[in-house]
């Protein structure tokens, strides 16, 4: 298991760890939710079902955004990634909740949840800085999000 390097790791990946030396538990890949038929009021995007694109003066008009489907990740950022990053679609969603979380900083993600997306965006199958940009789309997010974030040691990750 190497160290990750602190420089070879963008913005979000350092702001998203935590102060703790825990291993992130190895495996492959993330998966794909799997195919189910749309909700009323859900669009499919790359066979994931997704909420519908939010009117934007809306979803501009506070930190938070909107969450239509209160899983914790913004609606655009959400059918973003289902456009972009299908096939790790559930382990993206883990890294952008944990962004989400840190710019709106109603609840704060658990030290878990920070290593397990710290350690997935290492491994750049998320596309974190996708995730990063979408979610960090206005002046106010961004300095919430580094008003939010925590302090950072990094942990050691599984490729």
């Amino acid at each position: 298991m190497a160290r990750i390097q602190r420089w070879a790791l963008s913005g979000f990946v350092l702001a998203a760890s935590v102060a703790l030396v825990a291993a992130c538990g190895g495996g492959g890949g993330g998966t794909t939710a799997p195919p189910t038929a749309p909700a009323a009021n859900t669009s499919t995007i790359n066979g994931i079902n997704v909420p519908p694109e939010p009117e934007a003066t809306g979803n501009a008009a506070t930190l938070a955004g909107i969450d239509t489907n209160t899983n914790g990740v913004r609606d655009d950022v959400e059918r973003s990634i289902a456009q972009n990053t299908p096939q790790t679609f559930a382990d993206a969603m883990k890294v952008a909740k944990v962004v989400q979380q840190q710019v709106a900083g109603a609840t704060a993600p658990t030290p878990a949840e920070q290593a397990e997306a710290f350690c997935l965006a290492a491994r750049k199958a998320t596309q974190a800085d996708t995730i990063e940009s979408t979610t960090l789309d206005s002046d106010s997010r961004l300095q919430a999000f580094y008003k939010n974030r925590q302090d950072i040691n990094l942990p050691e990750c599984q490729p």
